[in-house]
């Protein structure tokens, strides 16, 4: 009965950490910030196609989704959309049966054109 229930809570361990491991995150935007048509870099973990739908930026109010030119499991290369200049923070659109939007601590500035 010991074995049987050490065995369980392995596997619930391993589970949880597989889908822990699942979620799409950021880390940080390079360069920092950029002019509408430029390309900036995210990075962070989990990103790939199977994982992330869409990329947005947003001011908390209005988002903004981008155009995702690259997309790998550790990057999503976009380019800046036409919007009004000022700092926005990156949010992603999950995919999977119950798709989320996931605001992220990372932030880029949009400049003048």
């Amino acid at each position: 009965m010991r074995r049987r229930m050490f065995v369980v809570l392995i596997s619930v361990t391993f589970l949880a950490a597989s889908a822990a491991a699942q979620v799409p995150r950021l880390k940080s935007v390079e360069p920092a910030n950029g002019k509408a048509g430029d390309e900036l870099v995210a990075q962070g973990q989990s990103l790939d196609e199977n994982t992330v739908a869409d990329l947005f930026l947003t001011d908390g109010t209005n988002d903004h989704k981008v155009r995702m030119v690259e997309q790998k499991a550790e990057s999503i290369r976009f380019a800046v959309p036409k919007i009004k200049p000022g700092r926005y923070s990156l949010m992603l659109l999950t995919k999977g049966v119950s798709p989320a939007y996931l605001q992220q601590p990372v932030f880029c500035t949009v400049d003048e054109e």
